[in-house]
């Protein structure tokens, strides 16, 4: 989970406010136990989606526009990652794609000038196949949206291919 940074547009860390995370380009930080240093990663859509809440108040992006971006995470030791519930934290990362946030997540773009805000909470609960939907269910059925999306591009692109050789 990445902010979209107010100033320049560019992925960068929710809590710090200051690392950024451009598109293609390997961003290295020596990871340290106890949160002491690190690139911080999910391992899933779905994790991510639900950590969306779990931000400290204190994070300096977190009213901005935000986004999950798709990386390569790994160590400069090759060792695993320090562990931080599903959180991860790794030596380096490299952004490979970029994918908007779900606009029913609540954190919607504003003006340049205007900080995002989250949208006011409905006084009806958020229902899912008839169910009160726990943040949790959302962020499964998001996720799986997501996933689905990805897979009809990927099929459509694939069809495009097909077409483009029969034609020729």
């Amino acid at each position: 989970m990445v902010a979209l940074d107010p100033e320049d547009g560019l992925p960068t860390s929710v809590f710090d406010g200051s690392t950024k995370y451009p598109l293609h380009i390997t961003v290295f930080q020596q990871r340290q136990p106890d949160h002491g240093s690190g690139l911080y990663v999910y391992p899933s859509v779905e994790d991510c989606l639900g950590a969306t809440q779990h931000f400290p108040t204190s994070s300096r992006l977190a009213g901005a526009a935000r986004a999950i971006a798709v990386a390569w995470a790994w160590n400069e030791d090759n060792g695993l990652p320090e562990n931080y519930g599903t959180k991860k934290a790794y030596d380096f990362v490299r952004l490979v794609e970029l994918l908007p946030l779900p606009p029913s997540w609540g954190l919607v773009p504003t003006s340049p000038a205007r900080r995002v805000r989250a949208r006011a909470p409905s006084s009806q609960p958020l229902r899912l196949q008839g169910h009160a939907a726990s943040p949790q269910s959302l962020a499964r059925a998001q996720a799986r949206t997501m996933a689905l999306e990805a897979e009809v591009a990927a099929m459509e692109e694939q069809l495009g291919l097909a077409r483009a050789v029969l034609r020729s």
